[in-house]
Parts: structure tokens; sequence; C-alpha cells
């Protein structure tokens, strides 16, 4: 019970532009999720979220996002992207 993961999106988890084999290793023990750059396409973004939606998941993401000098600008644009991601 005191033993989860916490799915990093790092790029060695992509495996030929997927995650998903990956993902469905650890997908039971997920309970914790940490993104960063939605912008980039290295990492299949839009996988992820899909992923974790079909399994259920329930918990939070925690974001990593550079400082900003206008911190809400970049929060509007960042929840966007997310939302859309999201589908």
């Amino acid at each position: 019970d005191n033993v989860f993961v916490c799915w990093n999106s790092n790029p060695g988890e992509v495996i030929n532009g997927s995650i998903e084999a990956n993902f469905n290793r650890v997908k039971d023990w997920i309970q914790l999720v940490h993104i960063n750059q939605l912008h980039r396409r290295e990492y299949p973004w839009a996988e992820l979220f899909t992923l974790l939606k079909t399994s259920g998941y329930d918990g939070c993401c925690l974001a990593e996002i550079p400082g900003s000098s206008d911190p809400e600008c970049v929060m509007s644009y960042y929840r966007a992207l997310w939302e859309t991601l999201c589908g």
C-alpha cells in the first residue's frame, strides 16, 4: 500500500514513438504523473493522456513549468494545451 509508481514522462519511456508498452507494464500502480514541456513533440503527450483516461487514472499531474514574468499568461496557454491534449 505504501509503494506506487510516479509516471515521470521521460524520453526513455518512448519506444518507436509510443509509450504504450511501458505504460501497460505499470498502469495498475500509477498514482502520480509528472509532466513537463507539453509543447515538445518528441514525447507522445496525447497518447499519455489517452492511456491515463482509459486506465481509469484519477490522480493528479504535477507540471514542471519554467518561471515566467507573466505566469498567468503562461498558465492560460498551458491550460489550453492541456485541454486540447486531454480531448
